[in-house]
């Protein structure tokens, strides 16, 4: 399966937070080109139910073209062909399964499903759901991705929407039920698996979606659960969010960015239960274009040194996802 090349993103400015990162200065292990490691589930906690949400204000983030091999250029790697071998058996460590939860909520008004036809009545421009209710409009959502649950199987297999990417050959769309990860899914029987390896670099791509003409804004949401490892200042394990154009190589939005407290607005961002995240942004840029949805979890080779109370512990952050969702909203009256 083809690999993405890496496009350079030197200075980004994450929505909601006015802090300039400074991303050429972000040091990658060499172990992230494909070095050993075992994909360790850190296990579970008390409880499933929502523990607070990530939210991002609207407005895009600014993008300029630079350099960061932190992230995927444009482009996925094809679909179909055979499946990608495991990279050596993921193992369980400790605590009992999530359970599941309930369903994500939408952002203002009921979702229509894919396909469904757009919202009817007068259109009234808008980017957010505070300036619809201003006008006296309605909120009204159309889902774009058609499984943002992973219920069509493994991202390897021809019926799933998603592509995936793993530097040491993972599934990345995980089955809820194998004990051997530590994790149930939100709901359903599948959720997606980021990381949890040592040198470990996962990538999962949505199918191209459509935003229509009319759109005023854009809603990405979903639950998440991370389980970081040794959370100091030398740990460079993050994970990230974006919407890309298929034809270009810079990520159009970039709306979550997990990673390093003091650096990344949301820090590690690290949730032992199921935990909501959305972010909302202007659609202007994207009105009648193609999109897909990238999401990418990665752990460096920190800390080299085994636990001595337990050696075989690979040091890893899992990064786990279910129930995404991409949503186009039109304010209507």
């Amino acid at each position: 399966m083809r690999k993405l090349s890496l496009t350079i993103v030197s200075v980004l400015t994450i929505a909601g937070c006015s802090q300039m990162l400074g991303l050429g200065d972000y040091d990658i292990d060499p172990a992230l080109d494909g070095a050993g490691g075992t994909r360790t589930g850190v296990g579970g906690a008390d409880g499933i139910g929502d523990a607070g949400a990530d939210s991002t204000s609207s407005g895009a983030p600014s993008i300029p073209v630079g350099g960061d091999p932190n992230l995927p250029a444009g482009g996925r790697p094809g679909q179909g062909g055979e499946p990608q071998g495991q990279g050596g058996e993921p193992q369980g460590q400790g605590g009992e399964p999530q359970g599941q939860g309930g369903e994500p909520q939408g952002q203002g008004g009921e979702p229509q499903g894919q396909g469904g036809g757009g919202p009817t009545g007068e259109v009234i421009p808008c980017d957010s759901v505070v300036c619809c209710t201003t006008k006296g409009g309605t909120p009204v959502g159309v889902e774009l991705l058609s499984d943002g649950g992973f219920e069509r199987g493994l991202a390897s297999g021809v019926e799933s929407p998603w592509v995936q990417e793993s530097t040491l050959d993972y599934e990345v769309v995980a089955v809820s039920d194998d004990p051997d990860l530590g994790f149930l899914s939100k709901s359903g029987d599948y959720y997606a698996y980021l990381s949890g390896a040592q040198g470990e670099r996962s990538s999962i791509y949505s199918e191209d979606v459509e935003i229509p003409e009319n759109a005023g804004w854009l809603t990405i949401s979903g639950w998440r659960l991370f389980q970081i490892d040794v959370q100091d200042s030398l740990n460079e394990d993050f994970c990230l969010i974006a919407l890309w154009d298929p034809d270009l190589e810079d990520p159009q939005e970039l709306p979550f960015w997990w990673g390093k407290p003091g650096e990344y607005a949301d820090g590690w961002g690290d949730t032992p239960i199921w935990k909501k995240f959305e972010a909302s942004f202007d659609a202007a840029p994207h009105q009648g274009t193609l999109r897909y949805l990238g999401l990418r979890g990665e752990s460096d080779s920190y800390p080299t040194e085994p636990d001595p109370a337990d050696p075989d512990v690979t040091y890893a952050s899992s990064f786990l996802f279910d129930d995404v969702s991409l949503k186009a909203f039109t304010c209507v009256k």
